[in-house]
């Protein structure tokens, strides 16, 4: 079993985060690398809301899972 609560695990794990703004109508994807590397890889965001950096309002998280590619079944 894998705890995904820290943004480098979330980045080992090729997990994304993203935040919405219900306020501003406002996605944006964390860039996980950098934040790591900014030393901030330890950072873990259960159980807090994110903070939008246009208008500070709070906001939502959303996980978002590696992408799988499609099995491929060979030609027909």
């Amino acid at each position: 079993m894998v705890t995904l609560d820290t943004l480098r695990t979330l980045h080992q794990h090729d997990h994304k985060l993203a935040a919405y703004c219900p306020t501003c109508e406002r996605w944006a994807v964390l860039d996980l690398e950098r934040l790591i590397e900014q030393g901030r890889g330890e950072y873990c965001f259960v159980g807090r809301k994110p903070r939008c950096s246009y208008c500070r309002g709070q906001g939502i998280w959303q996980l978002r899972p590696p992408v799988i590619p499609p099995r491929s079944y060979g030609s027909v």
